[in-house]
C-alpha cells in the first residue's frame, strides 16, 4: 500500500535473559504477511483488486535449557486478520511448542508442532480463494550435523501440514560450506509433497534445486 501515517509500522520487543532460561514479550502494529481482495469473490465476476490491511499482535516467547535439551514454546494472538471469503477481520491464535537435542556430538535434532487457530471460523473460507481451516497444524523435524572441524552444515528438514500430514508441505535438504574466512556456499534441493490443501497440491511438481555463494566483507 501506499506510504502514509496510517500505514506506519510499529513494533515492540522486551527479552530477558536468564541462568538457563530466557522470556520475551512483543508487541506488533504492522501490515499483514499475505493480501486479500478488497471485494469478496463472487461466480461469474472479475476478481478485484488486492491489498495489504494492518492486524495488530501480542506475544511472547520463552526458551528452557536443560543439559542437552532446548524446550521452547511460543504464542501470538492477531486482532484484524482479514480473508478473501467473509467481509469481517478474523482473530486468530498462534501457538508452538518444540525442543531441540545437542547430545550427539556434532548434530542438533529439533521437532516443532505449531497450530493456528481462527476464531469465528465460517465454512466458506475453507474453499476458494482462502484454503484455510479453523486449526491448522504444522510440524517442522530437523537434523542439522558438523563436519571437518564445522566447515560443512547439513541439514534437513521436513515440514507437513495437518494432524495426519494429510495438507502436504515440503521437504528440503542442504549444506553450508565455508569455503574460505568470508566465503560460504550453499547447495540443496526442495521436494514439495502434494496432499489435500488445494495451494500445495498445485506446486507439488515444481521441485527446485538451488545453490548460492556468498562473500561477507
Amino acid at each position: 500500500p501506499a506510504t502514509s501515517w496510517d500505514n506506519m509500522q510499529y513494533a515492540f520487543a522486551a527479552n530477558g535473559v536468564f541462568r538457563g532460561w530466557d522470556l520475551s514479550f512483543y508487541a506488533a502494529d504492522v501490515l499483514d504477511r499475505k493480501w486479500h481482495f478488497i471485494q469478496t469473490p463472487q461466480p461469474n465476476t472479475p476478481l478485484s483488486d488486492r491489498t495489504v490491511s494492518k492486524i495488530k499482535m501480542l506475544g511472547f516467547a520463552v526458551n528452557i535449557s536443560e543439559g542437552s535439551w532446548l524446550l521452547k514454546a511460543e504464542a501470538a494472538f492477531l486482532d484484524g486478520v482479514k480473508y478473501n471469503n467473509t467481509s469481517d477481520d478474523k482473530q486468530r491464535l498462534d501457538a508452538l511448542i518444540g525442543f531441540e537435542y545437542m547430545g550427539i556430538a556434532e548434530t542438533t535434532l529439533s521437532l516443532e508442532l505449531a497450530n493456528r487457530h481462527i476464531f469465528d471460523h465460517e465454512a466458506r473460507m475453507q474453499i476458494q480463494a482462502d484454503f484455510v481451516d479453523e486449526n491448522e497444524m504444522q510440524t517442522a523435524l530437523r537434523a542439522t550435523r558438523s563436519f571437518l572441524n564445522e566447515t560443512i552444515d547439513l541439514t534437513a528438514l521436513v515440514s507437513m501440514f495437518g494432524e495426519k500430514w494429510e495438507n502436504g508441505g515440503f521437504a528440503r535438504v542442504w549444506f553450508e560450506y565455508e569455503l574460505m574466512e568470508a566465503v560460504n556456499i550453499n547447495l540443496g534441493l526442495v521436494d514439495y509433497i502434494g496432499g489435500e490443501k488445494p495451494f500445495i497440491e498445485s506446486i507439488k511438481d515444481n521441485d527446485r534445486i538451488f545453490a548460492d555463494i556468498q562473500y561477507s566483507f
